[in-house]
């Protein structure tokens, strides 16, 4: 019984003290990304990583990304809510600029809640430097 209790002790140790759980950066970027998105917190380091990598793929000598701004250039539709009051569909664009190396390259997104979770596609095409 004496080391379930110390065990236990530990535990709240070690969350009282520890530092936050979740990341407060990703990639050198502050999370929860700057601007006026509405893409859910728990999704930013998702969408981020894949941002940089497709403007990795562009600028590849360019290994200094940041987030300058997000702007939704599509306001939310389609939006429909289960009994619970969560979101379970609606689409909506955004548009993400990236400094890489002193460029600025806007990035538009589709986004589209689904049931479990946000789908994202990102434009690549559409990148405008």
């Amino acid at each position: 019984m004496k080391k379930l209790y110390i065990f236990i002790f530990s535990l709240l140790l070690i969350s009282c003290f520890s530092k936050s759980v979740y990341a407060m950066e990703y990639l050198r970027t502050p999370i929860p990304i700057a601007g006026s998105t509405l893409l859910p917190y728990n999704m930013h380091a998702v969408v981020l990583g894949n941002v940089y990598s497709k403007v990795y793929g562009i600028y590849g000598r360019c290994k200094d990304f940041s987030i300058v701004d997000t702007k939704v250039t599509k306001d939310k539709t389609d939006v429909v809510k289960n009994r619970y009051g969560r979101e379970v569909a609606g689409n909506w664009s955004e548009v993400w600029i990236v400094d890489a190396c002193g460029y600025n390259i806007s990035v538009p997104i589709d986004f589209e809640t689904k049931r479990h979770g946000v789908k994202f596609d990102i434009k690549k095409d559409e990148f405008k430097y």
